[in-house]
């Protein structure tokens, strides 16, 4: 959770609590192998109206950054994929669009790579919406509670609780406080056709090349593993 919401959190009532439903995400997001307080989730659009729990890769983020951003070079946005699609979620509300709309939006017109994501309306804190393209997300439902979990192992040790499901890909879930689940399925209206950049014979070259290339920065060449973070 971002460090700077749960200051704010420890400075709260319990009984203030707005919804029985919460989110527990442990994640920092690092950009160039740098790791911020900051940048850790949630991340929020620029109105502070959505909160986005992401894990994943948007592989078109500099053609999007481009489209949000024209006069400025990609490479110098200063944001995370996370970011970028709280930014984008912030736009489609600008438009108009409601939440559940805006979310369809970007997932079937606008991104293209992999995510996990959860996604709250901070004025309705009695709803989150949930959808994967990629990994795995477990649903648990038992008579007064449901949870959504993305450990395997962790669901097997509360099967007695609850009854798990796998969530679909690409299946929009918009979960309540009073344990309603409703889903809306989505369907990807864009496509990609690009050559591979100079130097490599076919896209999936590239692609395994640039995978190598992300795990090292990430890790900041493995050192990541050896340190205190």
């Amino acid at each position: 959770m971002n460090q700077l919401h749960l200051e704010e959190m420890k400075e709260e009532k319990k009984d203030d609590a707005a919804s029985k439903m919460c989110v527990v995400h442990s994640r920092y997001a690092s950009k160039r192998g740098t790791i911020r307080d900051q940048q850790a989730h949630p991340v929020f659009d620029e109105e502070n109206r959505v909160a986005v729990f992401h894990n994943g890769f948007v592989t078109n983020f500099k053609e999007l950054t481009r489209e949000l951003f024209p006069k400025k070079d990609p490479a110098k946005v200063n944001l995370t994929d996370s970011e970028l699609i709280a930014v984008m979620l912030g736009k489609e509300l600008d438009s108009g669009a409601d939440l559940k709309t805006a979310i369809t939006t970007l997932v079937e017109k606008k991104l293209i790579g992999t995510w996990r994501m959860a996604i709250v309306p901070v004025k309705e804190p009695n709803l989150i919406y949930f959808i994967k393209n990629a990994g795995q997300f477990f649903i648990g439902k038992s008579d007064e509670s449901v949870v959504v979990c993305s450990d395997q192992e962790i669901c097997q040790q509360y099967e007695q609780q609850f009854t798990f499901t796998k969530m679909k890909n690409n299946e929009l879930y918009e979960i309540k406080d009073n344990c309603e689940i409703s889903k809306t399925t989505t369907t990807k209206k864009i496509s990609v056709e690009r050559k591979p950049a100079k130097g490599f014979n076919h896209i999936f070259e590239e692609e395994i090349m640039g995978s190598i290339d992300a795990a090292s920065t990430v890790t900041d060449d493995g050192s990541k593993f050896i340190s205190n973070h």
